[in-house]
C-alpha cells in the first residue's frame, strides 16, 4: 500500500463499521486467500455483483481474481502511524 504506508515500520489502526457501510474508495482491511496468516489492507475501487474488488495503491492492476465480501471484510483503515527507524 505504499505510497499510504510507508516502508518503515507502520500500526494501522481500522474501525469495524457495518459491511453494508462500505463503499469504493475506503482503504478496507480484510482476510485475503493469498495471504492466509496476516489480514490485507488495501483499497476498495469498484464493486460487481460478486463484491468489493481491491487493490494496492502501489499495484498496477486491481485484484479481479479475489473479492471482499462479507465474510472476508473486518474493518476500515482509520489510522496510520509510522515508527521511526532510528530514535
Amino acid at each position: 500500500m505504499f505510497p499510504l504506508f510507508p516502508a518503515a515500520p507502520t500500526f494501522i489502526v481500522s474501525k469495524i463499521i457495518p459491511f453494508a457501510e462500505i463503499r469504493p474508495g475506503i482503504v478496507a482491511v480484510y482476510r485475503a486467500k493469498w495471504a492466509p496468516k496476516f489480514p490485507v489492507a488495501h483499497r476498495l475501487v469498484s464493486k460487481d455483483g460478486l463484491g468489493y474488488i481491491a487493490s494496492g495503491d502501489a499495484n498496477k492492476r486491481s485484484e479481479s481474481w479475489e473479492r471482499v465480501v462479507p465474510g472476508n471484510f473486518l474493518g476500515e483503515v482509520v489510522g496510520i502511524w509510522t515508527f521511526p527507524t532510528s530514535l
